[in-house]
């Protein structure tokens, strides 16, 4: 007699019917996880390379169509790894950091200098003007982008840091009851006077008084509604919905007179996501990406010509200007369109500004002639609170002392993008540094935003989007952009979590 309590150990298949001689349906093996897709992508590009730094000495400095089959390559992996990501993920996708940071990449590493082989010669002129740079030296750095991408991508799908998850999860349940059109009033009212009162005299240079870390975070609190009322508009209240639309409005003109373009653009991603996690419907991110695009196209020249305007002004640096003298250089632009910047009267202008090769090299120069960057010295700094230091040092002026320093304005923030700032810093050792922590921050990030979107916890959506932001800077500055956003989403969460349990 056999014991019916002794289940079978073997993995339950489907018997086949003893009347049919037809043989038994196959079993389909699992799919690959969006792990394993990051991690064959990631194997992919530390291919790419290690053979672009092992052939780039042997290149002659003309010979630029050596670096067309690594970014071709590159683009077709990181597309390749997309379109899986998404069968696999699906509406999930939002989660995976890793595939924005491989959109990212893929966009400014392998399209971008796609520039000096495809792009019409004016462009390729002015591009290398800013600093010279030969073939071997692009397929050098582009093998270092690519290990760069490779070891975070490889870091993010290895680790798993149970410890996050769980505190999100159990945090992210209490916050879910708080409703999205509290969540949406809240972040607008904080985010809007923050922005008003204490950030905008500064970026605008009508104000010596440095906002705090904390400040500039509530700042954006302001994009992030942007997102809960796009996520919100059609199941809340009916006010949500014309309010999301009146500051998606608003932040996009006040990036605008900023001439800042990601200011502009951040807004329209939040919209974005929030519509796509609010409805689930694919068509409706591909209408906010080409938005974005064509949004991102028409910024491109408006922000060169509004910071032209103003550095002269003040020898070099942008003059203060309140919000109603920059609608004024706006407003010039549209009428007399003059032009200082040779870029702007370039067909593929916008394409220039997605190539970062001739900064990329300039920063390995400085760092091999031995002035390299301080990053790594003021990491300790990011845990200090400004109110308690005033002294402490500002950590997002990065960009702006590189620019300085190569071409002696300091008009603009130049990026090298978080790999090579990492050598930029302190040599291969610095790259190796960049692209784990980078890796580990999205692993983070990951954890906390699927208990989030699976709970709906609309209060801890900067969490979700900052994961988002970060994995879509890749082209810029790793203490700025990498650890000091992880630092204190970290420590939101956990400030979070002790205010839930309470």
């Amino acid at each position: 007699m056999i014991p019916a309590a002794v289940a079978d150990p073997r993995p339950h298949l489907a018997s086949p019917r003893p009347e049919s001689s037809a043989a038994a349906p196959s079993i389909r093996p699992p799919a690959i996880t969006a792990n394993g897709i990051t991690a064959l992508a990631s194997l992919g590009h530390l291919f790419l390379g290690g053979v672009a730094l092992a052939v780039s000495p042997s290149i002659g400095r003309e010979e630029w169509g050596w670096l067309a089959p690594f970014c071709l390559l590159s683009i077709a992996l990181i597309a390749a790894m997309l379109v899986a990501m998404w069968k696999s993920c699906g509406t999930a996708i939002v989660q995976e950091t890793a595939a924005f940071l491989a959109l990212s990449t893929g966009v400014y590493f392998s399209f971008g200098p796609l520039l000096h082989v495809f792009g019409p010669a004016d462009a390729i002129a002015y591009s290398r003007s800013w600093f010279p740079i030969g073939a071997e030296d692009a397929v050098r750095i582009t093998g270092i982008n690519f290990v760069g991408f490779a070891i975070s991508g490889l870091t993010c799908a290895s680790i798993r840091l149970g410890i996050i998850s769980h505190i999100a999860e159990r945090t992210a349940r209490s916050w879910a009851r708080v409703p999205p059109a509290t969540v949406f009033l809240l972040f607008a009212l904080v985010g809007v006077v923050t922005q008003f009162l204490f950030v905008l005299p500064y970026d605008l240079r009508l104000s010596q008084a440095a906002p705090s870390g904390l400040l500039r975070q509530a700042e954006n609190l302001g994009v992030i509604a942007i997102m809960v009322g796009w996520a919100s508009r059609r199941n809340g209240p009916r006010w949500v919905d014309p309010c999301a639309k009146a500051l998606l409005v608003l932040e996009i003109c006040i990036g605008l007179l900023q001439f800042n373009k990601n200011a502009s653009l951040l807004p329209v991603l939040a919209a974005g996501i929030g519509e796509y996690l609010g409805t689930r419907n694919t068509r409706n991110v591909l209408i906010s990406a080409t938005l974005a695009i064509l949004l991102y196209w028409f910024l491109v020249p408006i922000v060169t010509y509004g910071r032209q305007e103003l550095s002269p002004r003040s020898g070099g640096e942008p003059a203060p200007a309140d919000l109603m003298e920059r609608k004024d250089i706006v407003m010039r632009y549209f009428t007399t369109r003059q032009f200082r910047d040779p870029a702007d009267e370039i067909p593929s202008g916008w394409w220039v500004r997605l190539n970062y090769l001739s900064p990329q090299q300039a920063g390995l120069e400085m760092y091999e002639r031995g002035y390299g960057g301080d990053d790594f010295g003021r990491v300790a700094w990011i845990v200090v609170p400004r109110f308690i230091n005033p002294d402490k040092p500002e950590m997002t002026v990065a960009g702006v002392d590189f620019n300085q320093k190569v071409v002696g304005f300091r008009t603009t923030s130049t990026g090298t993008g978080v790999f090579v700032d990492g050598y930029y810093n302190l040599g291969w050792l610095g790259v190796l540094i960049t692209s784990l922590t980078y890796g580990l921050a999205l692993r983070v990030y990951a954890n906390i935003a699927r208990p989030v979107l699976q709970a709906g916890a609309f209060i801890m959506y900067p969490l979700v989007f900052k994961g988002v932001h970060v994995a879509l800077r890749a082209d810029g500055w790793w203490l700025a952009d990498v650890a000091g956003p992880v630092v204190f989403v970290v420590v939101a969460m956990i400030g979070l979590g002790v205010v839930s349990r309470r």
